[in-house]
């Protein structure tokens, strides 16, 4: 009883090696947009500059709209983008967790009656040694 709990421990451990890394979805999305951080820090970077005096006033403004836009286009891409790609992404994630709950013990079984020896323990050893079959040391 103990080598199957033995067994069972092992698959469990096989099982979440497999899915550990298809859980990192929620460590990804808590992450920014790198292309929204990039134009909000070229937004910063433009009134840094126009406070130094590098950037006149005109020129400042029209760099503004301009990364303002790309900002405005950035994040409303991503919206769509996390609709369009997030359920075909969840959908392989449950696919490949179902496949490794059910191929991996599947696999071990197999291998262990191709190269087991599972019918080693069909007779207890009492048995076998008032069979006849006793061993000689």
């Amino acid at each position: 009883m103990v080598i199957w709990i033995i067994l069972l421990a092992m698959t469990a451990a096989a099982v979440m090696a497999v899915l550990w890394p298809l859980s990192r979805h929620y460590a990804v999305g808590r992450q920014g947009d790198p292309d929204t951080q990039f134009y909000r820090e070229q937004m910063a970077e433009i009134e840094r500059d126009q406070a130094r005096g590098v950037l006149l006033p005109s020129e400042a403004e029209a760099a503004k709209a301009e990364a303002g836009r790309r900002l405005l286009r950035a994040t409303g891409m991503q919206g769509e983008a996390f609709a369009a790609v997030g359920e075909p992404a969840l959908r392989r994630r449950r696919a490949a967790s179902t496949l490794a709950l059910s191929v991996i013990p599947i696999l071990a079984l197999a291998t262990y009656e191709i190269y087991g020896s599972p019918q080693l323990l069909a007779e207890p050893p009492a048995c076998r040694c008032s069979s006849g079959r006793a061993v000689s040391i």
